[in-house]
Order: structure tokens, then sequence, then C-alpha cells
């Protein structure tokens, strides 16, 4: 198996390092491993983006 670096998957997935360091410390990108300092992620490795409500569009409908 393949691994690629947090920088990588952040570059791969138009995150921040931080951002993606912060998802493999909650264990949110499955097989993510951290060897001393850095944290290996699967090549394949895929990660769920949850809504915050930062996120949330709000529509003004109108009949």
């Amino acid at each position: 198996m393949e691994y690629i670096t947090s920088l990588q998957a952040a570059d791969k997935w138009n995150l921040s390092k931080r951002q993606v360091n912060a998802l493999c410390k909650s264990r949110q990108i499955y097989g993510a491993v951290k060897k001393g300092q850095r944290w290996m992620i699967p090549e394949d490795a895929t990660f769920e983006k949850y809504l915050n409500h930062y996120d949330v569009i709000y529509l003004d409908i109108t009949l």
C-alpha cells in the first residue's frame, strides 16, 4: 500500500494541511497512521466532509 503525506492529501482534497491533520487525529480518514510526527495517509483514502454551520445555505422561498 502506498502512502502520501498530509501535505499531499491537502493538495489533493483542496484543504489545508492543518485540516487534514485534524481529520487524521479524529480518525475521519480511514487507514491514516502516524509515523513520528507525520501522518501517513493511504493513497486511495477518502474522507467524509461533514456539514457545519458555515456550509449551510439559507434559501428564501416565496410562494
